[in-house]
């Protein structure tokens, strides 16, 4: 509040965008959009802390709209953005619209995805049900599989994804915890002890505090 009273504060960038952002992660979008509106000037970090709060309050149009501006007055987005608008299209149910951003990241932008935004698509098509299409994408990421393929409830599809871990690190012991816990939490109650065996088995020893 002091901030905005000093005479032509709006004209320190950096400034500004530490507001809107300090605005926008405490979930007072209203005031953060106040202060993003009177900015002489913005530049992508202004706009991700705007996308990433209305993302936050599942006001996906929102998001969109603010990133086809970003686009109108030449604000090239960065990998952050991205990841900004793709959650918000994932949190919001807007399937296509994630589809078409993810699409053009390197085709238009010039960005290439990195692992926050093909976990952003796989919680996407698991959230909407598209199991078969959040498979395909674990299966083309030219990286390790995360938590996030954890696939909303179908054993299949993450057991899959589980496999696929346990190929890459079998001595993480936190991914036979993870394993452990959706079986758990699916009602497969004699399929984490199998899984304990297995640890023991191969010499994986847990980190304390786990399982």
């Amino acid at each position: 509040c002091c901030i905005t009273r000093l005479e032509d504060f709006n004209k320190y960038l950096l400034i500004c965008d530490s507001l809107v952002e300090t605005y926008a992660r405490s979930g007072k979008n209203l005031e953060a959009r106040r202060l993003f509106d009177l900015m002489r000037h913005r530049d992508e970090g202004t706009y991700t802390s705007m996308i990433a709060g209305y993302g936050m309050q599942g006001e996906g149009r929102g998001v969109l709209k603010l990133f086809e501006e970003m686009n109108k007055f030449q604000i090239k987005p960065d990998d952050v953005t991205m990841v900004a608008v793709l959650s918000a299209c994932s949190h919001c149910g807007l399937v296509f619209e994630g589809e078409m951003v993810f699409k053009k990241m390197h085709s238009v932008y010039g960005i290439i995805p990195r692992l926050e935004h093909f976990d952003c698509m796989v919680d996407l098509y698991g959230r909407a049900g598209l199991l078969s299409k959040a498979k395909e994408i674990i299966s083309r990421m030219p990286y390790r599989p995360s938590t996030a393929c954890r696939i909303h409830g179908n054993t299949e599809i993450w057991e899959w994804a589980a496999e696929k871990l346990l190929e890459m690190r079998p001595e993480n012991s936190g991914y036979y915890v993870l394993i452990a816990n959706m079986y758990a939490t699916a009602g497969c109650w004699d399929k984490p002890a199998k899984v304990r065996t297995s640890m023991r088995d191969l010499g994986v020893k847990k980190a304390p505090g786990l399982m």
